[in-house]
């Protein structure tokens, strides 16, 4: 080997080795000093249904000092790797739709309420198979386009709608449908170029082993997301949002315009659901804050006073877990992953499938 060729390998191997070791240190500084969220990417565009949990997907995800879960998806972008096929193999089957809460953040496969809910129903006798649609950042919107879609293909028995009063900000983003002053919807095209740079980093070679595994990687994408955020303006930020951030929680979620698009969207719910020969229930999964407020108040908040009237006034009845969680007098701490998470842990995943599994029951021996 020349002397020229020595030279350059030595140089390439000092330049690999110095880069190694700078990111060693940064790796090392970020995990002290600003611990970061590390998982895969977790979500995928679909041509009609927007983004969804990434199919036929296996991981992890961290949250550092709050969560530590593994995760799957089959290859419809259902929690579970379990796959269904479109003719029920159990008597009754069940579909959970909701947001991030039904989705089960931070908790594993088998601890999320779908799944107990599916078990505990089991060991009871009743032939039950439970499929899990929850997507984070979803209101009900999300909720109707995923069975018109989707849904309605695989006869759900049940179609259980778990709504969280933060949804009620999730629709008023307008990404599924054009909705006339008489009510009447169009489903809207979705346009996977608003994702432009979700787009490019994923195509981005060793992008998506970096941001499950390094923290100082995301880190970075962080940094470049707030960078990118601070160069837009408001219109653009709502049209084709990046991350969605909600609003402090004070007298609620709800308002003229967004509750008038939520009575759309269940009655279009419980229309499709009921022409697809199911029925539907619908759920009242509590934030952390409505769950002290019950506490001091002994009532339950505006967003679900709203929700439970809208609910009537469709012919359904709403179910409530915010006395469930108020009752058992537990510290919250003990149900959610708190203060810097507001989902359900293991704990309180547990306590929503006792209630949902008597409530479901109570709905299957009726029918």
């Amino acid at each position: 080997m020349g002397k020229k060729k020595k030279s350059f390998l030595g140089n390439f191997l000092c330049v690999v080795f110095g880069l190694a070791l700078a990111f060693g240190l940064a790796e090392a500084a970020v995990r002290i000093y600003y611990p970061q969220e590390v998982s895969p990417i977790r979500f995928k565009f679909d041509p009609q249904l927007g983004d969804i949990p990434t199919p036929n997907q296996q991981g992890r995800k961290y949250r550092p000092g709050v969560y530590y879960n593994t995760f799957s998806h089959n290859s419809l972008g259902l929690r579970g790797s379990k796959e269904y096929s479109l003719d029920k193999t159990t008597q009754h089957r069940l579909l959970f739709l909701g947001d991030s809460f039904t989705y089960g953040f931070g908790v594993n496969d088998d601890q999320t309420f779908a799944h107990l809910t599916e078990k505990r129903l089991g060991s009871e006798g009743l032939s039950v198979e439970a499929m899990t649609a929850g997507n984070r950042d979803k209101g009900t919107d999300y909720a109707l386009r995923f069975f018109q879609v989707r849904g309605y293909k695989f006869k759900p028995d049940l179609v259980i709608l778990c709504f969280c009063a933060n949804d009620l900000i999730d629709i008023e983003r307008g990404e599924y449908y054009l909705v006339s002053p008489e009510g009447d919807l169009t489903p809207k095209p979705l346009n996977e170029s608003q994702k432009v740079i979700k787009n490019i980093l994923s195509k981005f070679p060793g992008y998506n082993w970096l941001v499950s595994w390094s923290q100082a990687a995301n880190f970075l994408k962080e940094m470049g997301i707030k960078w990118f955020m601070g160069r837009r303006d408001a219109k653009a930020l709502k049209e084709a949002p990046l991350i969605i951030n909600y609003p402090a929680y004070f007298q609620g979620y709800g308002h003229k315009e967004n509750l008038r698009l939520l009575e759309i969207y269940l009655s279009n719910l419980r229309q499709s659901v009921q022409a697809a020969g199911g029925s539907l229930m619908i759920f009242y999964l509590p934030m952390p804050m409505e769950v002290e407020e019950f506490r001091k108040r002994g009532a339950a908040g505006p967003d679900e006073t709203a929700l439970g009237q809208l609910a009537r006034k469709n012919g359904e009845k709403l179910y409530s877990l915010t006395p469930i969680f108020a009752l058992t007098q537990a510290p919250l701490e003990k149900l959610y992953f708190l203060p810097s998470d507001g989902h359900w842990n293991a704990a309180g995943h547990a306590l929503a499938a006792a209630y949902f599994s008597e409530q479901v029951k109570k709905r299957l021996q009726d029918r």
